[in-house]
């Protein structure tokens, strides 16, 4: 009986909170966006050659991991912020995570703290062969790269990158709101 009168006032407590929070999202996916229109965060995506399919398995690859150089980053907190947003996002592309023997395709990632950072080494370290012309150029601190590659073949189907998303002076909310809509911004060109 007590359970049930609550329930309208915990709803009621809730909304607000939950409505703060959505804005908090939208406010930083407003932020990027401005940054994007003011060349401060650059979006760039290969690929793929034929269309994916509408359901698909995927898995790690080997070597997929954050670059610190920078030890203002919290490499393990950003890297479950990272695959977090990773299977949300590609979940509601249709694609599940499975294991690698089963895996249609192999997801590698990076994130760069150091300018040092090469596109066609973190190919390579995932396993993986590049197919797309100039791979071979600096990532920018902060950069967020995702490769997606057959699984069978190793071949790249598909690349992405946005370079300046990510920033070690950013509070670990904007972080993580940020890194959400980085991927989301680059898994809508997948």
């Amino acid at each position: 009986m007590i359970q049930s009168d609550l329930a309208p006032l915990l709803r009621a407590a809730a909304a607000p909170l939950l409505a703060a929070v959505a804005a908090c999202a939208a406010s930083e996916d407003k932020q990027i966006l401005a940054e994007i229109e003011r060349g401060d965060i650059v979006v760039t995506a290969n690929g793929p050659a034929t269309p994916l399919p509408a359901t698909a398995t995927y898995d790690y690859a080997p070597g997929s991991t954050i670059v610190l150089a920078d030890n203002r980053f919290d490499s393990f907190a950003i890297e479950g912020e990272l695959r977090g947003a990773l299977e949300r996002q590609l979940r509601e592309r249709g694609f599940g995570r499975g294991p690698r023997s089963r895996a249609q395709f192999l997801l590698g990632y990076r994130v760069a703290s150091a300018d040092s950072a090469v596109l066609t080494d973190a190919v390579e370290d995932f396993g993986m062969r590049p197919r797309f012309q100039s791979q071979d150029r600096p990532l920018q601190r902060g950069a967020l790269l995702l490769v997606l590659s057959d699984a069978q073949t190793r071949d790249v189907v598909w690349r992405g990158a946005i370079e300046g998303a990510i920033d070690p002076t950013h509070t670990e909310k904007e972080r993580r709101d940020r890194i959400e809509t980085a991927v989301a911004l680059l898994l809508d060109r997948l």
